[in-house]
């Protein structure tokens, strides 16, 4: 009968066997893909190539929010942009038509130096509307370009005739 703490020569093998796997040989490492578990490299691939936010990655891989931040901070892994939610900018909008551009280009040009309230105040629209007039984004009602025509001494159809800047012959 052997002791309790005394270990048969099969399993002292079986031990060292063990230890010398876990233990890294000198100055040799494993390389990182053999340290890390799937579910990490599955894990910083999605931090990398998609835009999911960490509350996402998070319930996809069943693990804290903390644990997938940590193992970004970690790898210093670049995440991709994410797309800007919200309303379109007005600069990403495109005018209506022609001719709301040119009735915005000329309502910029008579503006100068007022401010969209002074202008709105004159023709009976809010600053916003003023605004999105200039930028040829706003459907403007027959109301409003009477005034506009009135305040700028040019006829409707005038109003609403494209820009053509002069060409030069050569």
């Amino acid at each position: 009968m052997t002791p309790m703490n005394h270990k048969t020569p099969e399993a002292s093998e079986i031990e060292q066997t063990n230890n010398n796997q876990n233990q890294p040989k000198g100055d040799h490492m494993p390389p990182l893909e053999e340290r890390l578990l799937q579910w990490q490299i599955e894990c910083l691939k999605d931090l990398q190539d998609t835009s999911l936010s960490y509350r996402e990655l998070a319930a996809k891989y069943k693990r804290s929010i903390d644990t997938v931040t940590k193992l970004k901070r970690r790898f210093d892994v670049e995440r991709p942009a994410r797309a800007k939610s919200g309303p379109p900018s007005l600069n990403s909008i495109a005018p209506l038509s022609p001719g709301h551009r040119a009735l915005g280009i000329r309502l910029n040009v008579y503006r100068g130096s007022k401010s969209y309230t002074e202008i709105g105040d004159m023709i009976g629209a809010s600053r916003a509307a003023v605004r999105h007039m200039e930028r040829g984004i706003y459907e403007v009602t027959l109301t409003h370009l009477m005034a506009i025509s009135k305040m700028l001494g040019v006829e409707i159809p005038d109003l609403l005739v494209p820009h053509r800047t002069p060409t030069v012959k050569r």
